[in-house]
């Protein structure tokens, strides 16, 4: 259940990425003249390098290495994958946040106005529209027929999202594999999925994901916004 499950990876993985985003940030600042990097995992195998560049001049003579820069990166990312216990494998991706040290302080210290907030507000409500019937209703329908612990459904589109399903132990997510509760999990969430209207089946892509709180527990400490990241 451990080295299969690409989401647990990414967030074992993120304890380790403030060590990685040193290190490289320590192999650059002298030589292509960084002033900071954090790196961030934002998907399986996936992640997001912001730098901090001086000014202009450096940001063009970052895009001139950008190619061996990248695999550096890459390298310091699998090694730090490898620390956590996680398979890196040849797929690891990457994307370069590139912004002066000015357009960074201006993210900082200006804020966003009033239109801004409230289209980003709007945007959010109609991302999470319905989701609230269907944990719900997932709930409700699931709770006495299975040891189900945890349910959280995220949306990330109008019609993606990913769904995590937790069961108390470890042996209730075999369970419910062998006895089709996984399976009717999924058919009952795409079905409330169309009801709340968001979509027909055939236009939803949904990723299911089933593990256990006692795996969370060992795995992330209990944390469950890290093991969701």
């Amino acid at each position: 259940m451990k080295e299969n499950n690409p989401k647990l990876r990414a967030g074992r993985i993120f304890v380790d990425l403030e060590e990685t985003s040193r290190k490289v940030f320590a192999h650059y600042r002298r030589e292509v003249g960084w002033e900071d990097v954090q790196i961030v995992a934002s998907d399986p195998n996936k992640f997001r390098v912001i730098v901090i560049l001086k000014n202009k001049k450096q940001l063009r003579k970052f895009n001139r290495e950008v190619s061996s820069i990248s695999e550096i990166v890459k390298d310091e990312i699998r090694k730090a994958m490898i620390r956590t216990g996680a398979d890196p494998g040849e797929d690891v991706e990457i994307e370069f946040d590139i912004i002066t040290r000015k357009q960074w302080n201006d993210r900082l210290f200006h804020p966003p106005t009033d239109n801004e907030i409230a289209k980003a507000h709007m945007q959010d409500a109609l991302q999470w529209r319905g989701l609230e019937a269907v944990t719900r209703n997932v709930k409700r329908v699931f709770a006495g027929r299975c040891s189900l612990y945890y349910f959280a459904i995220i949306p990330e589109g109008d019609k993606r999202f990913r769904v995590f399903v937790f069961f108390n132990k470890d042996k209730d997510v075999e369970l419910s594999q062998s006895q089709g509760v996984a399976e009717q999990i999924k058919d009952f969430v795409l079905e409330e999925l169309e009801c709340v209207g968001r979509g027909s089946r055939n236009e939803l892509e949904v990723y299911f994901e089933f593990d256990s709180h006692e795996n969370v527990k060992k795995e992330c400490g209990g944390n469950y916004y890290l093991r969701m990241l």
